[in-house]
């Protein structure tokens, strides 16, 4: 062949050696590198369809439950690999963690986390940053918490109690300092963001909080100032707004408000009294302004067969009415005083036609 002088040959000896440089193009960019695989950890499904996964915008994994899975296709070390949504699962959205990156000499572990319900955890000192939150993904399928990458945020002094709103948007944490920080809970990965003007001003060291079930009222128990805070939720920014009338004292006063809880139906406010105390009392819950409708408005002083031997309507209701009647009466052997209000007793359900409370008789001695 070298002897020859036909075009044919010269153009065999000039594709030849092309073709070899081209090969070692292709060899430089490692895809003769060891093959592995690039393996997936998904958390937050259970049997839920709609799940799909790309690497390098191909090799479509379906995947319907958590667990590991691996792409049929392996990478070779030196070679990027980036692990995408391609579609997200129904009700669900979806994040990948560890997704982008160049493949070494070991297997690749991505991360892919769909919360369905998250977990706001406050830690002592000896185990987190003091003055912080932490947040934590639940499964799903295995109710195991998986912490999430964001740092943990910044509360008041010594928090106490985190409550997240129904509504899902927003989260509370009451503070030792007589705060309360609010936030908003980001829809696509759960991780929290404080709310304009947070904190917010509670009473002295506020212990216990709740949200009625609608998400438009939050109470807070304050065991130093021995009251309850009130305040209605802006529903587009989370903020909370002071109710009229808040804060609201105890109905046994100096007894340490210490816990509190609003009733499936959001009708009644609970709260119990400590540490040293063991009394419980409730409050009606005005649905349209979240105000406690526990002012007394009417008392009365009941014979022992029934009769309503005198009553008191005052011109305005209060928490504390002063009345010093004087009782005519020579047949009754005890009488007993019957108090009323607005939102009315034998919570929940309460009625205004039915009292709230029946102090002890008083006896006549005969």
């Amino acid at each position: 062949m070298t002897k020859s002088k036909s075009s044919g040959v010269l153009r065999h000896r000039v594709v030849w050696p092309l073709l070899g440089a081209l090969a070692l193009v292709s060899c430089g960019d490692g895809s003769s590198g060891t093959p592995h695989s690039v393996n997936v950890t998904v958390r937050g499904l259970k049997s839920v369809s709609g799940l799909v996964l790309q690497n390098n915008g191909t090799d479509n994994l379906s995947i319907n439950t958590s667990g590991k899975f691996t792409f049929a296709t392996q990478v070779a070390s030196g070679v990027a690999y980036s692990v995408s949504i391609s579609t997200q699962p129904s009700g669900h959205t979806c994040f990948v963690t560890n997704g982008n990156g160049v493949v070494s000499n070991a297997d690749v572990e991505v991360g892919v986390v769909c919360p369905w319900h998250m977990a706001y955890v406050i830690f002592p000192p000896s185990v987190a940053p003091p003055n912080t939150i932490a947040t934590f993904y639940i499964d799903q399928a295995t109710g195991v918490l998986t912490a999430s990458a964001a740092t943990p945020l910044a509360t008041g002094s010594s928090p106490t109690t985190v409550v997240a709103n129904p509504n899902g948007k927003y989260c509370y944490v009451t503070n030792a300092d007589g705060t309360v920080s609010a936030y908003t809970i980001d829809q696509s990965d759960g991780t929290l963001t404080a709310v304009a003007g947070s904190p917010f001003t509670a009473g002295t060291a506020p212990k216990s909080l709740a949200v009625t079930p609608n998400g438009r009222f939050v109470y807070v128990a304050n065991q130093g100032s021995d009251n309850v805070s009130a305040y209605s939720v802006d529903a587009s920014t989370g903020a909370l707004v002071p109710i009229s009338g808040s804060p609201y004292p105890d109905l046994e006063p100096h007894s340490a408000t210490d816990s509190i809880v609003v009733d499936p139906s959001g009708s009644y406010l609970y709260v119990s009294n400590g540490p040293n105390e063991s009394s419980n009392w409730s409050y009606p819950i005005d649905p349209v302004t979240g105000q406690l409708n526990d002012k007394i408005t009417k008392i009365e002083i009941v014979k022992d067969h029934g009769e309503v031997a005198q009553s008191y309507v005052p011109d305005t209701p209060d928490y504390s009415i002063s009345w010093s009647p004087t009782i005519t009466d020579s047949t009754s052997t005890y009488f007993y005083v019957r108090v009323w209000n607005a939102g009315g007793g034998d919570a929940p359900g309460g009625s205004p036609e039915k009292p709230i409370a029946w102090l002890a008789p008083v006896w006549t001695g005969r």
